[in-house]
């Protein structure tokens, strides 16, 4: 039994992409089924020239692949076959749901996704390790880059001095602010960064620590300059403040670049390489600070739990921020 996920149209951003997968992962550890990506398939993040969706930047989820499950088309229709948005045509039994086909992170399946029982689910053998513990292990598992994708890393690290010694600092940026007031996010400059870092176990300011500074806004890193502290940051990445946040219309005038490409400034390519490779250097390094209301942050915390960089606390030790909704558990929550 088989879930094939299709990364065509889903136009949220990276993190919340990761979290998806680790979420539909679950599912399918739950219902016993193999998790396989589409093929081709056309992930906004891929650009215009690779068709391998998921796997553009990433290792397989499985051994298995979308030709296990489907056929090429045939005159014999029944009522077992099922057609997918592409006309291909799916072997799927319809009294046991042999094949089931996800599509974007924002399509009906979230309906399915999001049921408690399911968003809670940990295997009985690792229930005593808890939810975040085995969230953060699915995230490890699906975010396994490819080769080139670690080695372009590794390049920009060397380039701009980054060591595994860094704390590193993920400062969201303030043109996101419109879509989440509802969830009491941080949109400010350093100041509480750097006293959450000083406070924590072995802080910053007391062993003379580089930071390692991630974010989108340039006016960021314009503040970390002006006040003199030691900081590193990748001074060739593009910044696009903003940009790949979806707008609603009447909302923002902010374009989307994916499928790929209504933001001609948006190269979106390079976006996910070095959206890849701060998420890479931030669970890797010495400490971390960032907002428990990114995705891209908590997503950075999942995979230091995973390496047991940081420890599965709910609390609020490496978080600016909180919210509201979920106030038993400042520093994580299992929503996408």
């Amino acid at each position: 039994r088989a879930v094939v996920n299709s990364f065509d149209r889903a136009y949220w951003g990276l993190a919340v992409n990761v979290h998806y997968l680790t979420v539909l992962l679950n599912f399918c550890l739950r219902e016993n089924r193999t998790l396989v990506t589409a093929k081709p398939d056309h992930w906004n993040y891929g650009g215009r020239s690779c068709r391998d969706g998921w796997e553009c930047y990433f290792e397989p989820l499985s051994e298995c692949t979308e030709g296990d499950v489907w056929q090429p088309y045939t005159s014999d229709i029944r009522d077992d076959i099922h057609f997918d948005f592409r006309g291909y045509l799916y072997q799927i039994d319809t009294s046991r749901e042999q094949t089931l086909y996800f599509s974007n992170v924002d399509g009906p399946w979230l309906k399915i996704l999001n049921d408690p029982a399911l968003k809670n689910f940990v295997p009985p053998a690792f229930e005593h390790r808890g939810l975040l513990w085995w969230r953060s292990q699915l995230a490890r598992f699906v975010f396994r880059p490819k080769k080139g994708v670690l080695e372009y890393t590794q390049a920009r690290a060397d380039a701009f001095g980054w060591t595994p010694e860094t704390v590193g600092l993920h400062v969201r940026h303030g043109d996101k602010a419109w879509d989440v007031m509802h969830q009491g996010s941080y949109m400010g400059g350093l100041a509480p960064y750097l006293q959450k870092a000083q406070a924590a176990p072995g802080g910053t300011a007391s062993e003379g620590r580089t930071l390692f500074l991630s974010t989108d806004d340039a006016a960021v890193l314009d503040e970390a300059e002006r006040s003199g502290i030691k900081a590193v940051w990748d001074d060739e990445e593009a910044r696009f403040n903003g940009t790949h946040v979806f707008s609603p219309i009447g909302v923002s005038e902010k374009r989307w670049p994916g499928f790929p490409g209504n933001d001609p400034a948006v190269d979106t390519v390079a976006y996910a390489l070095d959206s890849i490779k701060s998420i890479l250097l931030l669970s890797r390094g010495r400490g971390f600070v960032g907002t428990a209301t990114s995705c891209f942050s908590r997503l950075v915390y999942q995979l230091r739990v995973a390496s047991r960089l940081s420890p599965p606390d709910l609390g609020d030790g490496w978080t600016v921020d909180s919210d509201p909704r979920y106030p038993a558990s400042p520093g994580w929550f299992a929503d996408p």
